[in-house]
């Protein structure tokens, strides 16, 4: 689930269909959808309303066609990996420690929503994987490892001030570095893409965003006894950090065991009067699923595959590709117990056997005679995608991909020469889920007919 102080999720977005439908019939971002459930195939909204032109109402809802031109030109634009936003989206996770860098079992749910949402936004999206080196029990760790005669207190305070020794500056790099380098090697073996890291301290190279907000009277009760930032101000360090344009989004990937850590920030939000686009992404919690041994607890994984025979293209399914399916086909704010996997198994082999018979498509049949129904359900794509971009949560999109495939598989032979369209248009949809499977064609167009 998506929370913000604002309570709107909307993100501005552009599209061949919702440009056209915008001038042509007056659509204002409402549900949209396509349905034959009153006439022969239209598209209409959940909500009625008389202000919509070129349309017919039915029951009080506008019904209206879209151009199979403009269809088309959807479909290759989502295809083709074109830009839906004209601003910057940023997701900020990880936020693992340094005394500790290898994230436990149960932390891969944020790397792993961080994979699939970047990939759903494009290349409009930067993530950045936190390394938090200001907590006190790192640092408490860090004045142990390298026998210094100060305490991680005065740590804190003399790195946040901007005032600490240049010698232990230097072993703090190198701590960081060491850490920097097992997350790395982590990501690498659980098959995860990092964009960019961020050192948590150097947020207050900026010593005049810092004593802003510990010098303002209005932050007093988020100071602690020393009279340094609490953890809610810490948080707005990096949100003001980073988004320098006011049209820029911030997506905060964070536990809901956080609650009220997402509520104060939100509060201090919404009091400031910034108007800043800062969004936090909640995921449920992962149960049994404490260590960070990645051999330990992906040997376990790979037994359970083999022991229900989990096979996906006729081989049993790799450990990470599972974790992976494990988090696209639940919803974000739902609790996993890695004890109890046996309650995602019917889920998990229908994902798989959406994925074999993918494979089994004509790659070849691209010929595009008319409009009908899967085109006009395929057209809805961008607009899937976005919605699901906005509520934070990849299942919508995977769902919305099974409502294509279903409609694909129900009339296979009425759709023999769009399979290979069908087959580009999965691909892509997969792809952008975080978890490509096929090697396809991109940018070519499709041949009307």
């Amino acid at each position: 689930m998506i929370y913000t102080y604002s309570n709107n999720r909307t993100l501005k977005y552009s599209t061949p269909l919702i440009d056209y439908i915008k001038n042509n019939n007056l659509y204002s971002n409402e549900n949209l959808m396509y349905t034959r459930k009153y006439t022969d195939g239209t598209f209409s909204i959940t909500n009625p309303t008389s202000n919509y032109k070129n349309s017919e109402l039915v029951n009080g809802y506008p019904h209206f066609h879209i151009p199979l031109e403009i269809i088309m030109n959807e479909i290759e634009f989502f295809i083709n990996e074109c830009t839906m936003y004209d601003n910057n989206i940023l997701i900020r996770y990880g936020d693992t420690h340094p005394h500790k860098p290898v994230p436990k079992l149960g932390q891969i749910r944020n790397l792993v929503i961080n994979n699939s949402l970047s990939s759903m936004i494009g290349s409009n999206a930067t993530s950045y994987f936190v390394i938090g080196d200001i907590s006190i029990k790192s640092l408490n760790y860090f004045k142990e490892k390298y026998d210094l005669d100060i305490e991680g207190e005065k740590l804190f305070i003399d790195i946040v001030n901007n005032n600490l020794d240049q010698a232990v500056k230097e072993l703090l790099d190198t701590f960081n570095k060491d850490a920097l380098i097992q997350i790395q090697e982590f990501l690498k073996k659980a098959n995860l893409d990092a964009s960019r890291f961020y050192i948590e301290s150097d947020l207050y190279n900026n010593q005049e965003l810092y004593k802003e907000f510990k010098n303002d009277p209005k932050y007093k009760t988020e100071l602690k006894k020393n009279g340094e930032l609490k953890y809610t101000l810490q948080e707005m360090m990096f949100i003001c950090s980073h988004l320098k344009n006011q049209r820029d989004c911030l997506i905060n990937i964070i536990g809901s065991n956080q609650s009220e850590h997402i509520k104060k920030v939100n509060n201090i939000l919404l009091q400031s009067n910034k108007g800043l686009d800062v969004r936090f992404l909640s995921y449920g919690m992962c149960n049994n699923a404490e260590s960070n041994n990645y051999e330990q607890w992906s040997l376990k994984i790979q037994e359970y595959i083999y022991h229900r025979q989990i096979k996906q293209l006729s081989s049993y399914m790799n450990h990470n590709d599972f974790l992976k399916a494990l988090m696209i086909i639940n919803k974000n704010d739902m609790a996993l117990d890695f004890d109890d996997l046996d309650k995602h198994i019917n889920d998990i082999n229908r994902f798989n056997g959406f994925i074999d018979s993918i494979s089994l498509a004509d790659k070849s049949a691209k010929n595009v005679h008319d409009t009908n129904d899967l085109l006009c359900k395929m057209a809805l794509v961008c607009y899937n995608l976005n919605r699901a971009i906005e509520m934070g949560n990849p299942n919508m999109f995977y769902r919305y991909l099974l409502s294509v495939a279903n409609e694909y598989e129900s009339h296979k032979d009425q759709y023999k020469d769009l399979s290979g369209l069908y087959y580009d248009f999965i691909c892509s949809g997969m792809k952008r889920l975080g978890y490509p499977i096929f090697e396809h064609k991109e940018g070519k167009r499709m041949v009307l007919k």
